[in-house]
């Protein structure tokens, strides 16, 4: 199995005054090589997400900020599991 993917590069932006955020960013390998097709999946229960397209990027919309667990996973690599928290942009 390749190794856990590389990197994800998560830039979170504010959609104005709903209290919800634009959670977006790039899946890049050990490598620093994008990676496509990679479900990007938000919560325990891991019911709310995307996948990234084909330059490794992706954008989930309507996430409420606070503190969300993510997994990024994809066939072939082993999946990575952290906490990302979503804050609004003054």
């Amino acid at each position: 199995m390749n190794r856990i993917l590389g990197s994800a590069i998560a830039v979170l932006m504010a959609i104005g005054g709903f209290a919800q955020t634009l959670f977006v960013g790039t899946v890049l390998d050990s490598d620093n090589a994008s990676l496509s097709g990679v479900n990007v999946v938000l919560g325990d229960d891991r019911s709310f997400g995307g996948a990234t397209d084909t330059e490794g990027h992706f954008a989930i919309a309507g996430v409420r900020n606070g503190d969300h667990r993510v997994r990024l996973s994809l066939m072939g690599y082993e999946p990575i599991d952290t906490v990302a928290t979503m804050v609004e942009e003054m």
